[in-house]
Order: C-alpha cells, then sequence, then structure tokens
C-alpha cells in the first residue's frame, strides 16, 4: 500500500472426499471440508517499530470421522473386576443380540477384515469447527542494546463434534459434544543484550472462558442408560512471569539460566440442559438455555488454583566451526483442573478437581554440518520424570473423569540426518528409540500397572526419504520423491483393562511419492503425488469401549493419488 503499510491476502479451499463407507445409509465419512481466509497487515512508520496484525477466519463443515468397529468383544473375553469377580460394565453386542440385533463381528465389525467400512448410520452435522482470531505483534527497538515486545492474541471458537463409537446402524454409544469458547491472551517482553550475554523478562497473562455441552446415547433401543445432559463452565486464569539470562563465558563456551513462575486458577461450574436429550439422529446445539442446579444438597460449583515454579538451565560447546554440543536440565508444569461433566455415580456428581502435573527433563544433544555442509547429522537423547501425571480415567463405563497418576520415568533417543550430494540426489533420515513407563500408579490401582508404557508411544519409529532433482536440456526441471515411514506396535489407551485388544496398536508403515515437473523459468509446475501407495489399512486412535463389548477406532486413509497444478503470476 506503501513504504511503511504491506498487506498480504491468503484464501483457502480444502476438500477431500469421505473414504469409510457406510453399509446402511449412502454416506461415506471422513470427509474435509474447510475454508480458511487471513489477512495480515504490517506497519512500519520507523526503523525502530514494527507492528504485524493478522486477522483469521476458519470454517470447518464435515460429517463424522472415519470410525470403524474392530471388535465386538463376547462377554466372556471382557476383563474381570476383582471386586466382584464378574466383567467390567455392561455387554452391549450381548444386550443386542438378546433384543434380536445382530450386533456382530460377521456383521459390522469391518476392521478385523480390514475393509473401510463402517454400519454407522448418522447423517446429521457431526464435525463444525468455527474459529476467529486477531493477533497483534509489536515490536519496538528502543536502543541497540534494548528492545520492547508485545504480543496480543483473541479467539473465539465454536465446535460440535458426533461421535458413533459402536460402529452399527443402532444407538448403542453415541456422544455429542459442544464447545463454546473465548481466548484472550497478553505477552510483554523485554529483551538485552552485550558484548558477551543476551537476556529476556517477560510477564504473561491468558483467560480461557469454555462451555462445553455433552450428550450421551447408549443402548438407545433396547434398555437406555439413563445419563442426563450436561453443561460445564470453566474459566481459566493463567499468570506467568518469566526471566532467562544467556553469558558466553568463551568464545565456545555458552550458560544459560532460566525460571518460570506459574499460576493457574479454575472455576467451574456445571449446569442441566432445561431442553431433553433428544433422538440421537438430530442432536441438541443449543447450550444457552443454562440453570445452576443443586444435587442432592452438593452444588455442583469447583474451583481450584495451581502454582509452581519450573527452572532451566543449559550449557553449550562450539567444538568447531561445524560441531556443537549441549546438555540441558527444565522443568515443566502443567497446571490442573476440574472435571465438569456431571455423572451421578461418583463423588460430588463427577464435579472433581484434579492436580497439576510436573516433568523433569534432562537432555544432551550434539549438531553437527559435516562433509563441507553436505551431511547435516544431530543427536538427542532425554530422560524425565513425570509427577502427578494427568490421566483419563473410564470409572464409569462410558465416561472419562480425569484425574493424577503417581510417577512415570520417560526417556528416548532421536537421530536424524540429511544428504546432499552436491548433485541431483539428496535423502534424509530420522530415526527414535522411546521408553516410557509407569514408576508408581499412586491411585489409579485398577486402571493403571507399574511398568505398563504410554499411549501412543511406540518404542521404535523411523523414515526416510530420497530426492532426485533433474535439470532438462529445456530448462525445466523434473522432482521424484519418496518417503517412507514407519512405528511399532503401541497402546492406544493409558487404561491396563483396554490393554487386550486383537487390533489396537499394531505397527505399520506409509510410504508416499511426488513426480513433479517445473517448467522453465518457474511459471508453473505440475505434479503428481501418491499417498499411503501400498494401501496400508492401520488404525490411528479412536475409544476402546471395551468395558461395554465395543472395540472401535479411527482408520486412515487408504491409497490415493492426486494431480497438483500451481501457477505463480509474478
Amino acid at each position: 500500500m506503501s513504504d511503511t503499510v504491506k498487506t498480504k491476502v491468503t484464501a483457502a479451499q480444502i476438500s477431500r472426499d469421505g473414504y469409510v463407507d457406510s453399509v446402511t445409509v449412502a454416506e461415506s465419512y471422513g470427509e474435509e471440508n474447510t475454508q480458511i481466509v487471513r489477512g495480515q497487515l504490517q506497519w512500519e512508520p520507523s526503523d525502530n517499530f514494527t507492528a504485524l496484525f493478522t486477522a483469521q477466519v476458519a470454517r470447518t463443515d464435515q460429517n463424522m470421522q472415519a470410525s470403524v468397529l474392530w471388535d465386538a468383544v463376547n462377554q466372556e473375553d471382557r476383563p474381570i473386576n476383582p471386586a466382584n469377580g464378574r466383567p467390567w460394565g455392561r455387554n452391549l453386542p450381548s444386550e443386542y443380540l438378546a433384543g434380536g440385533y445382530e450386533f456382530t463381528d460377521e456383521n459390522y465389525a469391518f476392521g478385523l477384515r480390514e475393509e473401510w467400512k463402517t454400519g454407522a448410520s448418522y447423517q446429521g452435522p457431526a464435525n463444525i469447527l468455527d474459529i476467529d482470531s486477531l493477533t497483534a505483534d509489536l515490536l519496538w527497538d528502543i536502543s541497540d542494546s534494548l528492545t520492547l515486545r508485545v504480543l496480543l492474541n483473541e479467539r473465539e471458537f465454536e465446535r460440535g463434534t458426533m461421535f458413533d463409537r459402536d460402529g452399527t446402524p443402532w444407538h448403542a454409544f453415541e456422544d455429542w459434544l459442544y464447545n463454546v469458547q473465548d481466548e484472550n491472551s497478553q505477552e510483554v517482553q523485554l529483551l538485552g543484550s552485550g558484548d558477551r550475554f543476551i537476556w529476556v523478562v517477560g510477564v504473561y497473562l491468558d483467560e480461557v472462558d469454555l462451555t462445553s455441552m455433552r450428550l450421551f446415547w447408549q443402548a438407545w433401543e433396547i434398555r437406555p442408560r439413563n445419563v442426563p445432559p450436561s453443561l460445564g463452565r470453566v474459566v481459566t486464569e493463567d499468570t506467568a512471569v518469566f526471566a532467562e539470562f544467556s553469558y558466553d563465558v568463551t568464545d565456545a563456551l555458552t550458560v544459560t539460566v532460566g525460571a518460570r513462575s506459574s499460576d493457574e486458577d479454575f472455576a467451574s461450574e456445571t449446569y442441566t440442559l432445561l431442553s431433553p436429550k433428544g433422538d440421537p439422529e438430530t442432536p441438541n446445539f443449543d447450550i444457552y438455555n443454562r440453570a445452576i442446579r443443586v444435587i442432592g444438597g452438593v452444588p455442583v460449583i469447583r474451583d481450584a488454583q495451581f502454582d509452581a515454579v519450573t527452572p532451566r538451565i543449559a550449557v553449550q560447546y562450539q567444538f568447531t566451526d561445524t560441531i556443537m554440543g549441549y546438555a540441558s536440565y527444565a522443568e515443566g508444569f502443567n497446571g490442573g483442573g476440574v472435571n465438569s461433566r456431571f455423572d451421578p455415580t461418583l463423588p460430588n456428581n463427577g464435579i472433581l478437581a484434579y492436580n497439576d502435573e510436573l516433568l523433569g527433563n534432562f537432555e544432551i544433544g550434539i549438531r553437527s554440518d559435516l562433509l563441507g555442509g553436505r551431511l547435516r547429522l544431530n543427536a538427542t537423547y532425554f530422560d524425565g520424570t513425570w509427577e502427578d501425571i494427568q490421566i483419563g480415567e473410564v470409572l464409569t463405563p462410558g465416561t472419562t473423569t480425569t484425574t493424577n497418576a503417581g510417577e512415570a520415568e520417560i526417556s528416548g533417543l532421536e537421530v536424524e540426518a540429511t544428504l546432499r550430494t552436491g548433485g541431483a540426489f539428496g535423502m534424509n533420515f530420522a530415526f527414535g528409540l522411546l521408553d516410557t513407563a509407569y514408576t508408581d500408579v499412586g491411585l489409579a490401582t485398577t486402571t493403571l500397572a507399574l511398568d505398563s508404557e504410554f499411549p501412543f508411544a511406540p518404542e521404535t519409529s523411523y523414515s526416510v526419504g530420497f530426492q532426485w532433482d533433474n535439470d532438462l536440456s529445456s530448462g525445466a526441471s523434473l522432482l521424484t520423491r519418496f518417503d517412507y515411514g514407519w512405528i511399532d506396535d503401541h497402546e492406544t489407551f493409558r487404561d491396563k483393562r483396554f490393554h487386550f485388544s486383537r487390533t489396537g496398536g499394531k505397527a505399520y508403515g506409509l510410504l508416499s511419492g511426488r513426480l513433479q515437473y517445473t517448467a522453465a523459468g518457474g511459471a508453473w509446475s505440475a505434479a503428481l503425488y501418491g499417498t499411503n501407495l501400498t494401501n496400508e489399512y492401520y488404525r490411528e486412535g479412536g475409544f476402546n469401549a471395551i468395558l461395554a463389548g465395543v472395540d472401535q477406532g479411527y482408520v486412515g486413509r487408504p491409497r490415493e493419488v492426486g494431480l497438483q497444478l500451481t501457477m505463480d503470476f509474478d
């Protein structure tokens, strides 16, 4: 717009068809449909002041996630409750069979047969997300050695999600979550430097106002579980003061020390809907008609407060111009909170506070550029202790309650390398080893086991990529690239009662490829690409409702091939 004012507008439309077909209705789940508009304005009225303002609007309107039934767990195969010698919860497949509904592996467990199909029949709105955000980044160079930075952020979002957790045409295990959230944060940093040091001090303020609604249907056709619809509102206020100082002891040795003081306040209230839950085909979107309710003389209102001071120290040594090593110790703090889902089977109707958690982590690593810059090789080893871990426990079937476990240890090794020969060929490689285990389960003796690993924490993972860049005689270029990534077997849920799933967390690898032609001068390019080229059938996650006899999860996208055309209107 002028020498001091610049603007940029970006718009994107992202659409992909669904890939898990319903065998009962004309619906293919797992579609993507998102629109994004982003505007930026940069103002530089002088050499020492810059302001960047960003506004973004994002809209998502999709059908249900691509979940399939992996296993209709038989009554005799479910875990036993040691308190009474009987299986936990109720077995939904058995109850539906007794009521004349064919809830069996043969009919609907398409995950066992590795088919991208489901028996789900929901056709209403299922994944809705609206986000409006505004940010400001203000930078003022007060002098050559002192800078003031101010970061402001405001965001509003509304989200609704429908989950079919049974993968059948019936409403055996389904729920609807709806959130409205307002966030605003402010951060002020003062940065300074000298001949041999740099430092930063600052303060961070954040407020989140979240209102959530949950509607839950179980065994709707035969013997509905009476879980009333509930509303929860949680207001979180975070305040943090931080400082960090780095000093060059010598030209090769740098020492960094820092600390952060954090304080979090939670105010939680749980409400009940004035309107009835309704039919699962048409979930209720209205969360604004609400009233505070006192149940059995116990108010469903709970406040909590958490604080911690977490240090950081790091030592960095430059062995040569191309090899650097470092060692660091840091602590991370995550504040606690309050469960806001109403559940009359739990103490205080489920409105329970949980504590903050603390991670102390030691890390040592090396960063290097070798072979004249053609090989970049980095390695990192870390070892940490995690105290008062926040976990989701299934205390009553169908409801996950956040509580604190005791303690765990986590360690790992990460190696990554990038090789460029100076010619047409290049490759990259990454390898990871991870070891996680609970060393103290605290009060979670029913749901956790000593030495059991974290969910979604495979012991081994790696990825490798190859790329050829060929310059053609016409001035155009041809790029060929292949990437392969693999992860080991892993658990998909913390609860030890869910660890006998026949299908969850199996190892898998994914292969992708790209062939791109770029015209001389770079005015346009065309690319043929493919993902999951081996058509691997793999599980990405999901909620194992094994206590209810349902093992359900999300299946990854099958092999897909696409064509991309890019034009530069310079």
